[in-house]
């Protein structure tokens, strides 16, 4: 009897509820997929396979972005329509050779946090195998981050090519998984075929305008850090290395030290061998900002020193300390130390 009460109540309830969802509909209501396009004569759909968030979506929801570009043809913080920002990037540019257009982007707000490297013998994002390499291209260089999977291709082709098809065949080799860091793979593609160029592109997240400056050189950091620190004296080290990541360009991780040894310091090579391990002391909160991918020559340390520290000492131990040659695949040429009251940047690179 108990069991049939409990019954008819679930009964109830489900006819006191409203309107069933459409089980045909993603919960994000959007589609799954975008198919791939060229442009000739109709509008492409843009890699985030939607229009931009509606009003009804919570503005937590919604990424806090930089005004636009007007050449980017989006009004603010809206995710960016590949093919007509290719388009648009073209136009601008007529002539420019495939390097040329990669820099060109990397000038553009949706950009600033990407780099550029030449296609050669490989290919990000897709599994062409050395020495296989697509037929048609004459050079080609990818706009790209180590964060997430989304690879821009600014293509040169070959004389004769069909840009449509070599962008077909492209698709055949994308490998969405490719970056072992991405939350999303970059399962979807999109391309435009004009004059002798082909811009493809292979994404699976939107990509909205960067907020704020980035860092391209260590000198760019320091200024970023200096800014922070002046508007924010009481923020802890953990807390400014977290900015500094923001605004820096590549894949970083953080990370709280103590004193004691430091990864960086000390242990340099002699002739007779390794040296002796070098202990940092004399600060009260410290955090390490370092990349995800150690062939990057990045290193970097936030220190903030106790009330009344002797700061030009310290300085002197981190420098006297430092080893140029941390990175076993790379030796760096630059140390730098700078303070912003009682805090200490230290880089190098």
């Amino acid at each position: 009897m108990k069991k049939l009460i409990i019954f008819c109540s679930l009964i109830l309830l489900l006819s006191a509820c409203g309107q069933k969802a459409d089980p045909t509909v993603p919960p994000s209501g959007k589609a799954d997929e975008v198919p791939s396009s060229s442009v000739s004569g109709t509008e492409a759909p843009s890699p985030s396979g939607t229009e931009a968030p509606s009003p009804s979506v919570p503005e937590t929801e919604t990424p806090d972005c930089a005004e636009p570009n007007p050449s980017a043809g989006a009004a603010a913080g809206e995710a960016l329509d590949a093919e007509a920002f290719f388009r648009t990037l073209l136009e601008e540019h007529p002539g420019a050779s495939a390097e040329e257009l990669a820099d060109a982007m990397l000038e553009n707000e949706y950009f600033l946090r990407c780099r550029k490297t030449q296609a050669m013998d490989y290919y990000p994002g897709l599994d062409y195998q050395y020495p296989q390499r697509p037929e048609g291209i004459k050079d080609a260089w990818c706009v790209l981050t180590y964060t997430d999977a989304n690879v821009f291709y600014v293509i040169e082709t070959e004389s004769g090519t069909d840009g449509e098809k070599l962008a077909a065949e492209l698709k055949k080799h994308v490998k969405p998984q490719w970056q072992w860091s991405a939350e999303v793979p970059a399962d979807k593609t999109a391309f435009l075929a004009r004059d002798g160029k082909l811009l493809f592109v292979m994404y699976g997240s939107d990509i909205y305008p960067v907020k704020g400056p980035i860092a391209r050189k260590a000198q760019d950091l320091v200024a970023i850090f200096k800014d922070y620190r002046t508007e924010n004296p009481q923020a802890t080290a953990l807390e400014t290395v977290g900015y500094l990541m923001d605004h820096q360009l590549d894949a970083l991780y953080t990370q709280e030290v103590r004193e004691g040894e430091l990864y960086g310091f000390g242990r340099k090579m002699t002739e007779t061998g390794i040296g002796p391990a070098a202990e940092i002391k004399g600060f009260a909160d410290g955090a390490l900002l370092a990349p995800q991918i150690s062939p990057s020559l990045f290193l970097s340390y936030v220190f903030i020193l106790p009330d009344g520290a002797d700061m030009a000492a310290f300085e002197t131990l981190l420098k006297e300390n430092a080893n140029l040659g941390w990175n076993v695949c790379m030796i760096g040429s630059t140390i730098i130390i700078e303070a912003e009251g009682n805090a200490v940047l230290f880089i190098m690179c």
